[in-house]
């Protein structure tokens, strides 16, 4: 469940209250989201009050200019070089288009994703070379091209950078360097995408030939939306003008594609998630060029091809997605194992490398931790992507496995990398103990914009909410709630009934229905509560609706009585059953969850005491190692019934225990990097913390492991190098310990369950 985090109260000055005639919704959204003054915000709304910056405040522009019109007015040819991504795809396909409209001659390439990778690479280039270019334009690439940007000097073809990342520590000796990153940190321009610096190029030269630029910003709000930059200054106001020139746009393969999708308006949820992901999927499956011919052509029917083309490879997108990732899941299934270790690292020779990470992003999502999905290949080395999660820097954590790295590179949250097949064992074990080191535990929060009755939710809202778009990063969508709702029904919907239909009431009586996308109805609990929804549009046969999309929800009504001031607990007695008829016993229960210690339960979903969460209902398979784990358990599951088996887990002895420790030990320092939290241990071993102490210091007395770290909570071990005769004292601490819960266990099997289970006040 996330925390939510509630408006803050803020102060609107009266003049920006007026402005947008006393809404204020729309006032105090604009105040919390930093803009306060009555310029800002015409500027913010409206992009006919902003003022743009001008292309010539990015460092080089004005020779980037003044090389690309020379090349025109000589009739130089000009390869324009991108990238496969829908940003590169839409700054390769403005500035063919932009300088063919100048009368240039141009050619155009992006790289292969799976022969190529990104950049700009000097066996093609050599061909273009040879073949009479003259000006080398590239776009979303480049900055760090060192050695083309030379090779092409020595070649005599000038180059003309614009792109976007991160600059290196010296620039390549470029002609000119066209990238927003060169520019201050706040300046309105420094969070552009590619197609922003390309389109700033195109700009100034559009303004020289006395030609208007504004049909050239479809492509720009295509592609900044896709790069998912800040939409905040230069960019919220391209991406504004942009998305209107592309609901008018006059390109035949975007028409047909709206067409096609099947929708009359397009904004940046329709350029996200269905727009862009049909370009990014040829860019992941075929050939980026493909893209540019479909976003430049005059020709009704190769548009319509393009447009097939683009369809078809979505769907094998969407096809070859869904095996890697039920592939994914069917790893970890066959191999649990995989799940103790911090960081999920998965490998297998026939996973498209186009795809990988999209299903990594999945999988972060569904386990919470970081993910690295590889392809591996005949040449022996495993390729592939990985993704993260808060407070795990992963690009970090993979340095810390550079040595058996053959290359990598990200940024906080997503890298690639590649490594010999054979390592991937050492990756594991490497990044798992580096997350586990690193990992900090960031609570999933919520950002509540406005609390609201149901009565507010309607068409009304969503015209005022609007008024903020386009949303997207640095400018998320506005999420309300309301509280002390009851849920009167709710109803399975869509083809694969992954959906559900909810009616809520309000506490005035109003009635809403909310689209809960990917439903758990199993989830819902009982009672009142809190619901957390964005207000979106619904249109059909000619009518417009808002319709609510349920983000989050919480429990409103009175916390459950707690364990210790419990009454009255229903217990279900089976110790006295054989072990047989036990079995059969828990088989047949529902809705409760299990409490087992030790070795699992065949056919039987068991939790051991770290994972156990509130329930109504408990079962005990095992028998606890003291009273003092028992009623923590009881405290934190706050049972209202409890089955009772105590099943002697067989752990007491001293050799058996030691040799499930040595199995323990083992399986730490091979999947977890060494480290492990003391409660898990414990909870592996069915055995007090003292009583696991107590073992770890008879293995260390004997060279088996070393303790390197112990913090109260986490212990982390190494294997020892040396074997040692000694510890006689360690064998009898331990035996004494091992001895007392082997008594405890016996008198929870026979003592009365109400003496037992009494709430411990």
């Amino acid at each position: 469940m996330k925390q939510w985090i509630d408006p803050p109260q803020v102060t609107v000055p009266n003049d920006l209250l007026a402005l947008v005639e006393g809404n204020a919704l729309l006032a105090e959204t604009l105040v919390r989201r930093g803009i306060t003054d009555v310029p800002s915000a015409r500027a913010f709304l409206d992009p006919d009050q902003y003022m743009p910056s001008s292309p010539y405040d990015l460092p080089d522009m004005t020779r980037a200019v003044t090389r690309v019109q020379q090349a025109i007015q000589a009739n130089e040819t000009i390869c324009v070089w991108g990238d496969f991504d829908v940003d590169g795809q839409t700054s390769t396909s403005l500035l063919v288009s932009g300088l063919r409209t100048l009368g240039a001659t141009v050619v155009y390439y992006i790289p292969h994703r799976e022969r190529e990778n990104h950049g700009v690479h000097l066996g093609k280039l050599n061909e273009f070379i040879d073949s009479g270019i003259q000006l080398l334009i590239t776009c979303d690439t480049g900055i760090t091209a060192h050695k083309a940007v030379d090779y092409a000097n020595s070649r005599g073809v000038d180059v003309v950078i614009t792109d976007h990342h991160q600059l290196p520590e010296a620039l390549p000796s470029a002609y000119a360097v066209v990238n927003p990153q060169r520019l201050p940190a706040d300046h309105p321009m420094h969070t552009l995408a590619g197609v922003g610096a390309a389109y700033k190029l195109m700009e100034a030269l559009y303004h020289d030939a006395e030609l208007d630029p504004d049909p050239l910003l479809d492509l720009v709000a295509m592609g900044l939306i896709a790069d998912v930059v800040p939409l905040k200054g230069e960019a919220r106001y391209l991406v504004q003008r942009g998305l209107a020139v592309l609901n008018r746009t006059e390109r035949l393969g975007l028409k047909l594609l709206q067409e096609r999708i099947g929708v009359t308006t397009i904004d940046e949820e329709v350029v996200a998630f269905q727009i862009a992901p049909r370009m990014n999927a040829v860019g992941r499956l075929d050939d980026a060029n493909v893209v540019v011919e479909f976003l430049t052509t005059d020709d009704e029917v190769v548009a319509e091809a393009l447009v097939n083309r683009l369809e078809g490879l979505n769907e094998q997108r969407k096809l070859l997605t869904e095996q890697v990732l039920q592939g994914a899941i069917q790893q970890i299934a066959d191999n649990p194992q995989l799940l103790d270790a911090a960081v999920l690292v998965l490998a297998h020779e026939r996973w498209h490398g186009g795809i990988i990470g999209i299903v990594a992003n999945k999988l972060v999502e569904q386990y919470n931790r970081p993910v690295v999905l590889l392809r591996t290949g005949e040449d022996g080395l495993a390729r592939g992507s990985a993704r993260s999660v808060p407070g795990v820097n992963i690009t970090q954590a993979i340095q810390s496995a550079a040595g058996i790295l053959h290359s990598y590179g990200g940024h906080t949250m997503a890298a690639g990398l590649s490594l010999p097949t054979e390592r991937i064992p050492d990756l594991r074990r490497a990044l798992s103990k580096a997350v586990y080191e690193m990992r900090e535990v960031v609570p999933e929060t919520l950002t509540i914009d406005a609390y609201i009755p149901l009565s507010q939710a309607n068409l009304a809202l969503y015209e005022t909410i609007r008024q903020l778009a386009p949303f997207g990063a640095g400018n998320p969508p506005l999420t309300l709630a309301t509280c002390k709702v009851n849920v009167k029904t709710h109803k399975t919907i869509g083809q694969s009934n992954k959906h559900v239909r909810l009616t809520v009431e309000d506490e005035a009586g109003t009635l809403a229905d909310l689209l809960w996308w990917h439903a758990d109805p199993e989830t819902l609990p009982p009672g009142r509560l809190d619901i957390a929804y964005s207000v979106g549009i619904n249109e059909w046969q000619g009518e417009r609706t808002a319709q609510l999309i349920l983000v989050d929800f919480r429990p409103v009504d009175e916390a459950p009585q707690q364990y210790a001031h419990r009454t009255t607990v229903e217990i279900v007695d089976h110790r006295n059953l054989d072990l047989g008829t036990q079995m059969a016993e828990l088989i047949l229960l529902d809705n409760v969850l299990v409490w087992n210690e030790g070795d699992p339960i065949p056919g039987v979903n068991s939790l051991r005491r770290r994972d156990l969460h509130p329930a109504e209902a408990l079962a005990i398979w095992t028998a606890p190692p003291d009273q003092q784990t028992l009623h923590q358990a009881l405290n934190h599951v706050n049972p209202a019934r409890i089955i009772l088996f105590g099943v002697d887990p067989k752990c007491d002895s001293v050799q058996i225990f030691l040799k499930r420790l040595a199995g323990a030990i083992k399986h730490v320092l091979n999947a977890k990097g060494g480290c492990v939290q003391w409660d898990e241990l414990a909870g592996v071993m069915a055995h007090r913390k003292e009583t696991v102490q107590a073992g770890l210091d008879w293995m260390l007395a004997r060279g088996h492991i070393n303790i390197m770290d112990d913090n109260g909570e986490r212990v982390c071990l190494t294997a020892g190098e040396n074997i040692s005769p000694g510890g006689a004292i360690s064998t009898a601490k331990l035996a004494s310990l091992l001895q007392e819960t082997k008594a405890y266990r016996a008198y929870f099997r026979r003592a009365a369950a109400s003496v037992l289970l009494a709430p411990q006040r």
